[in-house]
């Protein structure tokens, strides 16, 4: 779940909406692009569709966006060494946790301070209100989106 693996430019040209070198820094995931595509085709999003069109984002409009997503990866057999991970983002820090694992790899970085993610700042007593406020969102986005680990279920 580090910056390398979850920053990846979007670049969308439509002329007709967006001005030359227009810029958002609002947290926009994948599952952005189908609901964008369909209203800007003129469609309609069916109601079940996961994500949001950006189209106001593009408008410039002000609407209410996100301000943290759930980040989810589950083990697979063939890269063992890869454990399952969930965790939240928001503009500011990231909380990682590793739910199944034995060993206690749980990360927190402040991303405004340490954009590298450099520092873990899981057991910092400065940051421990942050830690639980992050905990509660991720418990949040979980219950939101009906997270579950197929993992916990293996026999």
């Amino acid at each position: 779940m580090y910056e390398e693996s979850l920053r990846i430019p979007l670049i969308i040209w439509y002329p007709k909406m967006i001005k030359t070198a227009a810029k958002s820094s609002e947290l926009v995931l994948n599952i952005y692009v189908a609901p964008t595509l369909i209203e800007l085709a003129g469609g309609k999003v069916p109601a079940g569709m996961q994500g949001a069109s950006l189209v106001p984002l593009l408008k410039k409009e002000t609407v209410d966006w996100r301000d943290s997503f759930l980040y989810e990866y589950f083990q697979e057999d063939y890269a063992p060494g890869f454990v399952t991970v969930a965790g939240v983002r928001n503009k500011e820090c990231k909380y990682i946790e590793s739910p199944n694992s034995k060993q206690d790899i749980n990360e927190l970085y402040d991303l405004k301070t340490d954009p590298g993610e450099m520092d873990n700042l899981i057991n910092t007593p400065g940051y421990q209100s942050k830690k639980e406020e992050m905990i509660k969102e991720l418990q949040k986005l979980k219950a939101e989106t009906g997270y579950f680990d197929p993992g916990v279920y293996k026999e």
